[in-house]
């Protein structure tokens, strides 16, 4: 039986004192990681231990509260580390955004930290299906700030599917994303005020019939969903939730 872990379920603020966004996803001896926000990093280490252990991560866009917790993870892979392999999978760009982010934390270890031995970098194109370990993922673009290059994740681990939506506004691609899994893990912002780059629990309230999965989760809260808790009828995302499969 396979199981994900929320790691950090809230927003770029940290509102309601949640950790960023970062989901693990343990199945037997494999395992993965969906984003990794800056502060998540430290529920990661409490929750998961050994971070050698760690073999893949998957990163959605590039915003600090979903990749901002991988220099740390490298620095402790650069000093702790005894050897294993792990790969980072990210939107084109990747080796240069991470080493960029951990030369402006470590000045002097930039290169350091992403030319590690048995460290691999690697970049995804939007739409084309990779694959990692026998992990598939399908990056999908979605509505958010352009810069970041947002996507989506449809993910086959085993023999089930699992969705995450990164961060992004109301789009058929959610649709798209969610489609026969088990499991949608979808951003929620705001509870009723529409703004750009992030989905509202009015639009899940009007159109989330169309939402095609066994089960739906909610994340990524901000001041609006967590002061309207009692009205949301949807699954809630908690750092520390456990979900099984």
């Amino acid at each position: 039986m396979g199981k994900l872990t929320v790691i950090g379920s809230g927003d770029a603020f940290s509102t309601g004192g949640r950790f960023q966004s970062c989901f693990l996803v343990e199945e037997g001896e494999e395992n993965f990681m969906v984003d990794c926000g800056a502060n998540a990093y430290v529920n990661l280490v409490r929750t998961f231990g050994d971070l050698d252990r760690l073999q893949r991560i998957f990163i959605t866009h590039f915003h600090g509260d979903h990749f901002g917790g991988i220099p740390f993870i490298l620095i402790n892979r650069r000093f702790f580390g005894k050897g294993s392999s792990l790969e980072i999978w990210a939107p084109m760009g990747a080796k240069k955004r991470i080493r960029d982010l951990g030369e402006a934390l470590y000045p002097g270890l930039g290169d350091e930290l992403v030319d590690q031995h048995g460290l691999f970098i690697r970049e995804y194109e939007s739409e084309i299906e990779f694959e990692s370990g026998g992990i598939r993922v399908w990056p999908v673009p979605v509505v958010h700030a352009p810069d970041s290059i947002p996507h989506g994740l449809r993910v086959n681990f085993g023999e089930k599917t699992m969705g995450f939506s990164g961060d992004t506004e109301w789009n058929s691609n959610i649709l798209r994303i969610a489609e026969g899994t088990e499991l949608m893990m979808l951003e929620c912002n705001n509870f009723s005020s529409i703004r750009p780059g992030h989905v509202t629990y009015s639009q899940i309230e009007e159109r989330g019939a169309e939402i095609r999965t066994e089960n739906l989760v909610l994340n990524h809260f901000g001041e609006e969903m967590l002061s309207n808790l009692e009205k949301v009828k949807e699954n809630m995302a908690e750092d520390g939730m456990e979900l099984f499969f």
